[in-house]
């Protein structure tokens, strides 16, 4: 029987393992695993040394005795704990919010050392060079590793390797933060653990084979020498450069040198003559490639110590020159790049002598493809160009010949940067040896096929016309010019750029007596390309007529004004917005040339189709709208019904809320001009009735229309109907009028004083209404009728009405806060601080300390605005010893 029953308990035991086995197994497939990006930890105690061997990545033996495991197993509990901690805080910083990424860095920063640096580059390290983190997460785990290097400082010194293979590929990425935040790391890291660590780490990538690992290397070498400072660094500087065993740790020597020049600029000046001394050898080194590196050294040099520092490189310009000869066309350009640097800082005298042999070496180059060489060519002409030396005119006349043929390429014009140094040359070119040369050869470029060439060309004529003197240019190549563009003008020609109108523009009016032969066939020409299907040449065509129209206006030229304007008021149609406002604001410059005799009968025509363009949402079609219909209001209302213009005013309520200022602007002002043609009495029926709407942003564009009305029309003759309306018990209609009365007394200015007591009774309703929103208005009117009054003897009338105002300092609403406090700032600095004062002190020492804080705040608010004005206000404390209390 006993047998039986172990034999059942086994058997049990067995079923319940196999059991909770097969229970794990289906746990496992349900649940997400380490494939998925989790971390499984094992708790079973049977796993116990499988935990020890995962969790922790510390090298441990198994060598102890059965009481040092019991403190093994707290140890372990106590690593997976804080590796728990660090792992959350870093999900935290990779998929957060910005507030919780914020903590967790605070947190990783301040818990550093109780992390430990183990524990830290263990999982940072290997997240980081994760070809799947994108770059925005990658620099989420750079700045941990930045916030806790000044923190653990020593300690970090096993993982520089690592550390630093992770963060030098950030020195020369294309991207400048990037770059700036790898120095940043490498200065923290220097600091943290000293330079000779750091040259330990770096010296194995000094003398490396590959040109990429020597370029980090020397970029990350210059940033320690400035972190520490130069001198610290000479020393080993001087050593690498001078280095016998490898050129490659020449090479990187200065480059090291280069890379100081360019992070230090001016602050390098103590330091260039060392430097020079350090590097001059490698200008007549045997390997091609220190020569070329030593050439562009010594051009950053002369580069960071402009405009400072020529007699340090005195001795060297000879060397440089004849090392422009050099058949290689890389070590040729150094060469050349450290000329063009060390020129700017010559005087005119040495500069006047260089001149003929530098020019006469560039001359034989410039047949060169290599556009390094031809941008560096550009630079020297361009300086050459604008320095005043006695001997340049001769030779930049020899350059100007072969300039044009080489320099005006397709290949060199397609490059952006090089065209840069091309149109700035040219230009300067233009200034020296005259306008007419460069115009001549631009001419013959704009007749080429290749559309390249022409929006070049055209390009570098609009910087060669900006600030031309007329005089200076021949007739016969401005009629040249009008006729090449009339002819691709009429075929349709455009360039994104706009420069092709431009040049035009330029040349028709400063050249008036060439051009205006052309005015038929200019005429002509637009109006069949504003017909045309591409927006692009009906907007040329449309910027033409604005740019000439301005001239148009004398006796002779007047009637193509009139052709103009029916030509635009036809194509009031235009589907495109950019076209269709300058359509409009050309119809508003030529109404404003011509004399207003047909605008009677065109006026008629224009304005029924500028209701429709209305409700176009584009800028400026709503802003030249709104100028040309107060324009017509203004010159010829009398020549439409009254109605037609109410109605056009009831379309303009809704510009009244566009998003631009100048758009609401010229609606306000439009508005009132309409109002002043037909009269307010209309217009307000409509209005006010329009005020009972619930839509708020209606009775807002309402409330505005309103005070715009009472502004224009005298406020006098609108008064009288609004507070007649506010007898009404509407909120609405209340609303509105206070809001037009606020946004009028903005403007009024001191009109106000006539007024105040007129509206007294309605302000007085108003403050002491229920409603927050009334008296909110209300203490905004107030607010600005105590600027508009202010030394105008109405004293009395303002203090009456504070007094309503000052029991709503209890407000909690915000806006009503804010809007009280505003009123009281406004209202002391008509009455005076030392009489708000007696308002205030009552409550300075009041019980409660919500009391106590807005009288406090108050009176701060005074004390700011009046300090001088409360000495004579304080209280008399003489009896405040002998507790004799009096009331104030």
């Amino acid at each position: 029987k006993n047998i039986n029953i172990t034999h059942t308990n086994i058997q049990n035991s067995i079923n319940k393992k196999e059991n909770i086995s097969i229970f794990n197994k289906k746990l496992d497939t349900i649940l997400p695993g380490e494939n998925d990006g989790y971390r499984v930890f094992f708790l079973n105690d049977q796993d116990e040394k499988h935990i020890h061997m995962i969790n922790t990545n510390f090298k441990t033996k198994n060598i102890f005795n059965t009481i040092s495991e019991k403190k093994s197993k707290n140890i372990v509990k106590i690593n997976e704990i804080k590796e728990r901690k660090f792992l959350k805080l870093l999900l935290k910083i990779k998929n957060g919010l910005p507030i919780q990424r914020k903590n967790a860095l605070k947190q990783i920063s301040t818990k550093a050392s109780e992390f430990g640096p183990n524990l830290i580059f263990h999982h940072v390290l290997p997240l980081i060079m994760d070809p799947t983190l994108d770059s925005h997460e990658r620099h989420l785990m750079v700045k941990v590793i930045e916030r806790i290097l000044l923190k653990l400082k020593s300690l970090i010194r096993p993982y520089i390797s690592k550390i630093l293979l992770i963060i030098l590929p950030l020195l020369i990425e294309e991207d400048n933060f990037s770059r700036i935040e790898g120095r940043e790391i490498i200065a923290s890291l220097t600091k943290a653990v000293g330079v000779a660590t750091m040259i330990v780490a770096l010296r194995p990538d000094i003398d490396n084979v590959d040109e990429y690992v020597r370029n980090t290397c020397a970029r990350a070498f210059s940033v320690v020498a400035v972190s520490v400072g130069i001198p610290v660094l000479l020393p080993f500087i001087v050593a690498v450069c001078k280095s016998k065993k490898s050129w490659h740790a020449r090479h990187t020597g200065i480059k090291i040198v280069q890379q100081i020049a360019v992070l230090m600029g001016n602050s390098l000046i103590p330091y260039c003559k060392t430097f020079l001394a350090i590097i001059k050898h490698g200008l007549i080194d045997e390997n091609i490639r220190i020569k070329t590196i030593t050439a562009l050294t010594v051009a950053s040099l002369a580069e960071a110590v402009f405009p400072y520092g020529i007699r340090i490189f005195d001795n060297l310009i000879d060397l440089l020159t004849e090392g422009i000869k050099f058949p290689q066309k890389k070590l040729s350009a150094a060469f050349l790049k450290a000329v063009s640097c060390i020129i700017p800082l010559l005087n005119s005298v040495d500069s006047s002598n260089y001149c003929s042999v530098i020019l006469t070496l560039i001359l034989e180059k410039f047949n060169t493809p290599d556009i390094e060489i031809k941008k560096i060519m550009l630079k020297i002409i361009l300086f050459f160009c604008n320095a005043n030396l006695e001997k340049t005119d001769y030779f930049l006349k020899k350059i100007y010949y072969s300039f044009f043929s080489c320099f005006w390429t397709k290949n060199t014009i397609k490059n952006n940067s090089l065209f840069y140094f091309l149109k700035k040359a040219t230009i300067s070119f233009s200034e020296k040896i005259g306008k007419n040369y460069v115009m001549t050869k631009l001419l013959y470029m704009i007749k080429n096929e290749n559309e390249i060439f022409k929006f070049r060309a055209l390009e570098t004529l609009y910087e060669v016309l900006k600030n031309i003197d007329p005089d200076k240019i021949s007739f016969l190549l401005v009629e040249e010019f009008l006729e090449i563009f009339f002819k691709l003008f009429s075929s349709g020609f455009y360039d994104l750029k706009g420069y092709f109108i431009k040049n035009l523009t330029i040349l028709f009016i400063n050249y008036s007596s060439v051009s205006f032969k052309y005015i038929k066939q200019m005429i002509y020409v637009t109006k069949k390309n504003l017909k045309n299907k591409n927006s692009l040449i009906r907007k040329a065509s449309a910027e033409l007529i604005i740019g000439i129209v301005d001239k148009l206006d004398n006796y002779q030229t007047k009637h193509y004004i009139y052709q103009i304007t029916f030509i635009l008021n036809e194509n009031l149609n235009e589907e495109d917005p950019l076209t269709l406002s300058i359509i409009i604001l050309g119809i508003i410059k030529a109404l404003r040339i011509s004399e207003m005799v047909f605008l009677g009968t065109s006026g008629r025509i224009i304005i029924p189709k500028l209701i429709p363009i209305l409700k176009n949402k584009d800028a400026g079609v709503q802003k030249n709208t709104m100028i040309l219909l107060g324009y017509l209001a203004d010159k010829m209302g009398v020549f439409l019904s009254p109605k037609e213009w109410l109605r056009i005013s009831f379309s303009l309520l809704d510009i009244f809320r566009s998003e631009y200022k100048n758009v609401r602007r010229n609606a306000v002002n439009t508005f009132g001009i309409i109002a002043k043609v037909i009269g307010p009495q209309d217009i307000l029926f409509f209005l006010l009735n329009n005020l009972k709407v619930q839509e708020r942003q209606s009775r807002i564009s309402t409330a505005i229309a309103i005070a715009v009305i009472c502004e224009i029309c005298s406020p006098t003759i609108v008064l009288p109907f609004l507070i007649q309306e506010y007898i009404t018990l509407d909120s609405n209609i209340q609303n509105g009028i206070l809001k037009a009365l606020a946004f009028l007394f903005e403007f009024i200015g001191e009109q106000t004083k006539n007024l105040i007591l007129f509206l007294l009774p309605l302000l007085e309703s108003a403050i002491s209404n229920q409603d927050v929103v009334h008296r909110q208005i209300s203490c905004n009117i107030i607010q600005h009728m105590s600027i508009n009054v202010l030394n105008l003897n109405c004293e009395e009338l303002i203090q009456h009405l504070f007094n309503f105002v000052w029991p709503n300092i209890f407000e909690k609403s915000p806006h009503m806060k804010k809007a009280v406090i505003n009123c009281i700032d406004s209202c002391r600095i008509i009455l005076g601080g030392s009489l708000i004062y007696f308002y205030v002190i009552n409550g300075l020492f009041h019980p409660s300390k919500k009391v106590r804080d807005i009288y406090w705040y108050i009176n701060n608010l005074i004390y700011v605005g009046a300090q001088p004005a409360l000495i004579v206000s304080y209280p008399n404390l003489e009896h405040f010893l002998i507790h004799k209390y009096m009331k104030i």
